[in-house]
Parts: structure tokens; C-alpha cells; sequence
């Protein structure tokens, strides 16, 4: 009954602690860990209580985001938006689980520790993913339709790094006698130094 206690004290706290928490992986491995059930188990246990705990997160987010979308005309040459975020292990661990990319160059700290880079690195498309965040909620934002986006990887993510996604309008073009928008945005990504680790261009549809 201890052990039990234990782990549903464990599960409370994460699910109330709300936002200030951005994934359990950094409260429950102790917890579990005295819980006495086979090693396969608290694997399991652990990664269903961490997939609901992110769906409820998620969905306060939803239910809070205020949706405002911006017409055409709007933008101007030069409109500049952003997005930053910090990269952790958590970050890399489920986007190797969503997207099943176990390269154990972002996964295996030991293959790693041999590798040219002497640390685990990010996936690229994680860099990657921020543009789409900065597109997708920011510039231009809700009702953006990804036509197409170019990437080049230009230096290697750590884990711990801080990345900010900028997207800046760079031309604005209308065809289809005007039912067809577009924005050609400038993409970059650069860390907490201000180097361009990944570096871009989208072009996106208003709907």
C-alpha cells in the first residue's frame, strides 16, 4: 500500500502542478522507482501517465489560446515575429518517439560522447519545428496554409540550448486574380548566442 501511495501522491502532484511543470520525466523516475513492479512496468506506467498529463496540458492551452487572424493586407515587407524556446532532454526523447527517429546521435549519450559533436544532439527538424511554431501561431498565424519551406542545417543544437525562430515577411505575392495570397517569409533559427543554426525560407497561403 506504500509503494501505491506513493505513486498516486506522485501522479496529484504532476497533474496539479499545471504549467509550472513542462514534462514529469523530472518527478516520477524516483517515485517509480520504488514502486515494487517490474522494470517493463514502470516503463509503461511512466510513458501512459506522461501522454495524459501532456494531453491535459495541451488542452488548457487550446482552451485558452485566443484565436486572432490577421488579413493580407495587413502585412508588410519587413513584419517580423518570433518564437523561443529552450531545448531539453524531454524535448528530444518524445520528438524521437513521435516522429520514431531514435538516431542514437540524439538518443544514446554514450554513442554520442564518440561522435565528432561529444554530446547528444538535437534532431534537426526539432530547430525546424519552431518555424512552423512562429508560422503557425505568429507570423502570419491562425489560417497559414504551408506551401512549401526550405531548410539548411547550419550548426548543431545541444540540449540545454535556447533557440528563437524568427519569421520576417520578405515578399508579398497575389495570383488566381486575387483568391490566392501568399507571403514569402525569411526563416531563420539561432541560439542563445545569436548564431543561425538553421537557417530558411516558407511560402504560405493565407486561407
Amino acid at each position: 500500500m506504500g509503494n501505491l501511495f506513493q505513486l498516486i501522491t506522485t501522479i496529484l502532484i504532476v497533474l496539479y502542478v499545471g504549467d509550472n511543470v513542462q514534462y514529469p520525466i523530472d518527478i516520477l523516475p524516483q517515485k517509480i522507482q520504488k514502486c515494487s513492479v517490474i522494470y517493463v512496468e514502470k516503463q509503461l506506467m511512466f510513458h501512459l501517465l506522461a501522454q495524459y498529463v501532456l494531453n491535459v496540458k495541451i488542452k488548457r492551452k487550446v482552451k485558452k489560446m485566443e484565436i486572432k487572424k490577421k488579413s493580407f493586407d495587413e502585412f508588410n515587407v519587413g513584419d517580423s515575429e518570433l518564437v523561443t524556446k529552450t531545448i531539453t532532454n524531454e524535448d528530444v526523447m518524445t520528438f524521437a518517439e513521435i516522429t520514431t527517429d531514435f538516431n542514437p546521435l540524439h538518443v544514446n549519450e554514450e554513442y554520442a560522447k564518440k561522435s565528432m559533436f561529444k554530446n547528444r544532439i538535437a534532431h534537426g527538424m526539432l530547430s525546424a519545428g519552431l518555424i512552423s511554431a512562429v508560422i503557425g501561431m505568429k507570423m502570419p498565424g491562425p489560417g497559414a496554409l504551408y506551401l512549401d519551406q526550405y531548410v539548411k542545417f547550419k550548426k548543431p543544437v545541444f540540449i540545454g540550448e535556447t533557440l528563437t525562430a524568427t519569421a520576417t515577411v520578405k515578399e508579398k505575392l497575389v495570383k488566381k486574380d486575387g483568391k490566392m495570397k501568399l507571403l514569402i517569409l525569411t526563416t531563420n533559427v539561432t541560439n542563445q548566442d545569436g548564431t543561425i543554426v538553421t537557417e530558411g525560407q516558407a511560402t504560405i497561403m493565407l486561407t
